[in-house]
């Protein structure tokens, strides 16, 4: 029991070492769990992308600066006093917000006195007087932009600049400041200030910062320079169609978990700055949205969809009235998607989308209120189903066999990606499946390796105990004659038979070492009588296996009917056995005991082998080969006992039936394999008479290749067998 106790105990310490390494790799948040954990949450938004009725109860229209807005006005950058006619267009419209996905940072290059300046026209000429009394394209747009609910974005950038973003919109705190957290830029490539000045609303619109890959799959909803915060594009687009449509100021409201009681809010007492807390939701008139600690929105998308945009051209070539159906009552975001301008964007989806869609698709999912949420506790729920998972596996494992516990570790893997796919689909919430299924498979392994391990140890153990074992006649010589131990061995006609337990190695994974020492001394002694009273001599105890041989050291007269009547008694005693239920395996719901004989007689060479410390009696040649190749073959005869042509000839008075021209591994050739019925006198039984009929029938048919009379035959066959041999018929 104290062998058990210590493999068990090793193995499960083992493998709870490498959970809590997987626990620690789950906190250490590296390059590749991130990939891992994008893999299932990109697949999840594949299986199911938002849904979205083909745009038209959608909020926010594009105007896209693509191909043909190109082909038709012009190429980019287009004079900014058409920039404008679209501006005074889209508001006479009822535009409720205009949102620009670019930066206008310095002046308009087509500005007439600008080109006047390029043509180097002297001031006294007439042409020079005609465009000195023309509006400055710049002060157009401004004026435009002024008379509308406009809003310009910046880039963030990290170095200095020397045109900063106005700070427009109104940002507090619910609970302590923890703009810290916030993605931080250190300058900005802004719009002229003049600009600026007029506008509604500023913001970020960065998307693609700190991503692992290109693909994007979050997007700062703020970001801090110096102590400014500043909204991005989407919600503060947003924010200004609210005030539209109320005529109130709005703010953002930003909460943390300090907020919401979460956290204890433990303060360093170095920098004094808050190091529990995290950002967890912000809001903006009625609409509250999720973050992560950093203020991030995880984006949720739906499938592209082309209605949603409308080509520059067309605001600026189409009559008001077919633009106005389109434009009022809608948030208006202006991009770009033609190819030159590069602003193409990979998706979750597997989509390329312009990244003026992604600021559309924000405020999309902000109206719908459907969000991809990773709460702060997140991380702590997925560790826990780790250790709950790893655990499992590692107390349960030791009594399960390999196939059980294979089927455990997938059961709980495939509940980790269930668990994971429902919060997903039916909560929005980002449960990461990897750890627990990594978890899982890593101690599968290490149990399996551990355990397996462990069980060779103790088989190897049993059968080093049981080799020293003799047959008494070896010790009777050697105790009359001790220059017999010496090394060298003779050539002599010899019985090889080969015994093995069917099974062991499930017999073996569900009894301790003692048991197991126990289950092989109750079978293998009584086997090792029968096989020694015929006056057989035992090689070795290989495993769960006997190797025994006849007419050596001692001349045994017979030798070949002696190893036959021998494997006879074998087989009925173990029957005897198992249904005295001897070796106790009824309360242990093991099946019966079975087991395979193979029987060869040949010329082999036997004597003392090894060298001059340690040697053993035994034998060698192809004969020996050939008898271990024999009982392996019992499985494909479903038979018991298997003789070869040889020892078959040497028996004819036996119950002996023809099994089968078979491969043995090793030879090039097949050969005639025998099945043992019966001894002497079962051969002269009316029964095996009329069962050897019927079987010759069957040789017949199968020499003639007559597929349908081979089966009838071995019907016929089968009908007058007893049970143990059908399974043996059936495989002719």
């Amino acid at each position: 029991m104290k062998l058990i106790i210590g493999k068990t105990q090793i193995a499960c310490a083992l493998s709870a070492l490498i959970l809590f390494a997987t626990v620690f790799a789950h906190t250490a948040q590296s390059d590749l769990q991130t990939s891992l954990r994008n893999l299932f949450f990109d697949t999840y938004q594949t299986a199911k992308p938002r849904s979205h009725n083909d745009n038209k109860d959608s909020i926010v229209v594009i105007i896209d600066i693509d191909e043909t807005s190109l082909a038709k006005i012009g190429q980019w950058p287009w004079p900014r006093t058409k920039l404008a006619t679209i501006i005074e267009t889209l508001t006479d419209a009822g535009a409720l917000a205009i949102g620009f996905d670019m930066v206008f940072s310095e002046p308009d290059r087509t500005d007439p006195k600008e080109l006047a300046k390029i043509a180097e026209l002297k001031s006294e000429t007439k042409f020079h007087e005609i465009i000195s009394k023309l509006p400055r394209n710049d002060d157009v747009f401004k004026k435009a932009i002024a008379n509308s609910p406009t809003v310009l974005g910046f880039i963030g950038v990290q170095e200095k600049t020397s045109i900063n973003a106005i700070k427009i919109a109104g940002i507090s705190w619910l609970g302590d400041d923890l703009s810290h957290k916030l993605q931080s830029i250190k300058g900005t490539i802004a719009s002229l200030e003049s600009l600026q000045e007029g506008a509604k609303g500023s913001a970020n619109f960065n998307i693609a910062q700190d991503q692992v890959d290109d693909i994007i799959r979050s997007v700062p909803l703020f970001v801090r320079k110096g102590k400014q915060v500043y909204p991005s594009l989407s919600i503060e687009t947003l924010r200004v169609a609210l005030e539209k449509i109320t005529g109130e100021q709005h703010s953002f409201i930003i909460k943390t978990s300090l907020a919401s009681g979460e956290v204890s809010g433990l303060i360093s007492s170095d920098d004094e700055e808050l190091i529990s807390a995290s950002i967890i939701e912000a809001r903006v008139g009625d609409f509250i949205f999720p973050t992560t600690d950093d203020g991030q929105l995880n984006l949720y998308y739906k499938k592209h969809n082309e209605n949603a945009y409308i080509s520059a051209a067309d605001i600026l070539l189409a009559p008001k009235e077919d633009i106005a159906n389109k434009i009022n009552g809608k948030i208006v975001l202006i991009g770009a998607s033609a190819a030159g301008l590069r602003d193409i964007r990979q998706t979750t989806l597997g989509e390329r989308i312009p990244g003026v869609e992604i600021h559309s698709q924000i405020i999309d999912q902000i109206m719908d209120g459907v969000f991809l949420n990773r709460p702060d506790w997140m991380n702590g729920l997925e560790i826990l189903l780790t250790i709950i998972a790893g655990l499992l596996l590692i107390f349960l494992m030791p009594y399960f066999g390999p196939v059980p516990s294979a089927l455990l570790g997938v059961s709980i893997s495939a509940m980790a990606l269930i668990t994971s796919w429902v919060a997903f689909s039916s909560y929005g919430l980002l449960l990461d499946p990897v750890f627990p299924i990594l978890a899982t498979a890593l101690i599968y392994i290490a149990m399996t390796v551990f355990l397996f391990t462990f069980a060779d140890r103790e088989k190897r153990f049993v059968r080093d105990a049981f080799k020293h074992y003799l047959a008494p006649e070896l010790i009777d010589r050697l105790q009359k004659d001790p220059k017999s131990l010496k090394l060298g061995g003779e050539l002599k006609e010899l019985s090889m038979m080969f015994m093995d337990i069917r099974g062991f190695t499930p017999i073996s994974e569900k009894l301790p070492p003692t048991q197991l020492v126990e289950f092989l001394n109750t079978l293998l002694s009584p086997l090792s009588d029968i096989i020694q009273t015929r006056e057989g001599t035992i090689d070795k105890y290989i495993g769960d296996s006997i190797m025994a041989f006849w007419n050596a050291p001692l001349v045994v007269e017979n030798h070949p009917q002696k190893a036959c009547l021998a494997a006879l008694e074998m087989v009925s005693k173990l029957e005897r056995m198992n249904a005295e239920n001897a070796f106790g395996f009824k309360a242990k719901k093991l099946s019966d005991v079975t087991i395979g004989i193979g029987i060869n007689t040949g010329e082999g060479c036997v004597g003392n082998l090894g060298s001059k410390s340690r040697f053993d009696y035994s034998v060698i040649g192809d004969m020996v080969n050939v008898a271990s190749r024999i009982e392996s073959t019992t499985k494909l005869a479903n038979y018991p006992i298997l003789i070869s042509s040889s020892t078959a000839d040497a028996c004819p008075n036996f119950a002996i039936l023809w099994a089968g021209n078979l491969p043995l591994k090793g030879k090039r050739e097949k050969q005639n394999i025998y099945a043992l019925i019966g001894n002497e006198e079962y051969a002269k039984s009316r029964m095996f008479k009329e069962i050897k009929a019927a079987h010759d029938e069957i040789c017949k048919q199968i020499g003639m290749g007559n597929k349908q009379n081979i089966e009838l035959s071995k019907r016929r066959c089968i009908n007058l067998a007893p049970a143990n041999m059908k399974a043996f018929i059936s495989s002719l």
